[in-house]
């Protein structure tokens, strides 16, 4: 349900669904990283949440596209990307980078999935701004253009 206000802002846009729940391996593996930082700061301990947080960031861009980072089952980070002798607030996992666009009155315009080896460093309508790394570890700047499909 989208609430719009009478000057026809969105006040609030609800999203069906639940968000991903940790997996057993990424769970006991955060669920380390977060005990050892309670400990640091002298916090309670406590366990993870069933799920994950939704959304990680919500951006808006020239067009007016409303932008939201949402969180994905993570993955591991490949042992040859950690550092030899990670400290134990080293993460090991990561969600993909995964974009959900809303048009300013809340419908959904489509969800991105970006490649593994891109960054996203800005978004505008349907073109993204990315850093893309090669197999040789050099960095590229590319534009993604975004298309409908077609075939539906």
């Amino acid at each position: 349900m989208t609430r719009i206000a009478p000057d026809g802002t969105v006040l609030v846009a609800e999203w069906p669904g639940l968000p991903p729940e940790y997996g057993a391996d990424e769970r006991a593996d955060m669920q380390a990283v977060v005990d050892q930082l309670n400990r640091l700061l002298g916090k309670p301990l406590g366990s993870l949440p069933e799920r994950k947080q939704p959304v990680h960031r919500i951006q808006t861009d020239a067009t007016g596209t409303v932008w939201a980072q949402l969180s994905a089952p993570g993955k591991r980070i490949p042992a040859e990307l950690l550092p030899p002798n990670p400290n134990p607030m080293q993460p090991t996992w990561y969600d993909p980078d995964r974009w959900a666009a809303f048009e300013a009155d809340g419908t959904m315009r489509f969800i991105v999935d970006l490649p593994a080896d891109h960054r996203l460093l800005d978004r505008d309508g349907n073109r993204l701004l990315c850093v893309a790394t090669d197999e040789e570890g050099e960095e590229h700047v590319v534009v993604l253009y975004i298309v409908p499909d077609r075939s539906r």
